[in-house]
């Protein structure tokens, strides 16, 4: 009973910092819209902010809601091997992987919270995969559409540093797990 007590709840803050931060980025996207003129230093901030807040958005829902669900399992599958590592491997993820390890996941307790090892570990793992993608593909959207429409306004600097940190933040992780996936692929494989 606590346990379905406490999962509720969980729901209910992270759904009430999710609309929060839908706010927060209708706000933010409203403001820098009517600016006319930023520093270069603003335009870093607010796009960092504006990055933070629209990606936070899904990852709280993610975190609640099992919301890989509401797309088409072809969605997560649909993509060319050959085209995840060559993407991978031209954007230089490895590199920003070994940032990951180094500064959070190469902790073993964070490693053991996203895979708990053996064959239910595998498919939990696929699912905590999924979430953690569409929790980074549904704000890189977002924010590649905010940064053309920003571009259009003539916001060079801005728009380009949102789509830089877009890519790090969002695109980069979406690689990841697409690669992760390919290599799980190997031990489901196995398992059936």
């Amino acid at each position: 009973m606590e346990k379905v007590k406490h999962s509720f709840l969980k729901r209910i803050l992270f759904t009430i910092l999710s609309l929060f931060l839908v706010f927060q980025s209708i706000h933010l996207t409203k403001a820098l819209w009517k600016e006319e003129e930023l520093s270069s230093v603003e335009c870093f901030i607010w796009s960092f902010l504006l990055n933070l807040f629209v990606t936070g958005v899904f990852a709280f829902l993610s975190f609640a809601f099992p919301i890989s669900k509401l797309f088409n399992p072809t969605f997560y599958s649909n993509v060319s091997a050959s085209r995840i590592v060559g993407l991978y491997s031209f954007f230089g993820v490895k590199y920003f992987k070994k940032l990951l390890m180094f500064f959070y996941w190469g902790r073993k307790k964070q490693r053991k919270e996203f895979f708990s090892g053996g064959k239910k570990g595998i498919d939990a793992l696929d699912f905590k995969s999924k979430q953690a993608e569409i929790g980074h593909f549904l704000p890189f959207m977002v924010l590649l559409v905010l940064s053309v429409v920003i571009f259009i306004q003539g916001k060079v600097l801005l728009s380009a540093l949102i789509l830089a940190i877009n890519l790090l933040g969002n695109f980069y992780p979406v690689l990841m797990q697409r690669k992760l996936r390919l290599r799980l692929q190997v031990f489901q494989n196995i398992k059936k």
